[in-house]
């Protein structure tokens, strides 16, 4: 990660096909994202040491995490999305 993107927003654009209605034409969905520290492994000993303890710690512990429930009508719907990267760290994310 480049060190100034901390200060800058990541945009994300997909699409949800195939939504199901239920008896009352309503679809129901939840979407929830996480951003981890990529901690990758070295070759060396001590480093291969250094990056397990990093991922034990770093194991279940999102810098980003947002979610949200939706409700509606259509069976496919558009996702624009602004994450916000002030919390995330230096490094492979």
């Amino acid at each position: 990660m480049c060190p100034n993107l901390a200060n800058q927003s990541v945009y994300v654009y997909y699409e949800i096909y195939n939504l199901t209605r239920d008896e009352f034409g309503q679809t129901r969905y939840r979407i929830d994202y996480e951003i981890q520290q990529d901690v990758r492994s070295s070759n060396s000993v001590f480093g291969a040491l250094n990056s397990g303890v990093r991922k034990l710690i770093a194991m279940g512990k999102p810098q980003v995490s947002e979610g949200y429930e939706r409700q509606g009508r259509d069976v496919w719907e558009p996702i624009y999305l602004e994450l916000d990267m002030h919390k995330v760290k230096r490094g492979l994310n």
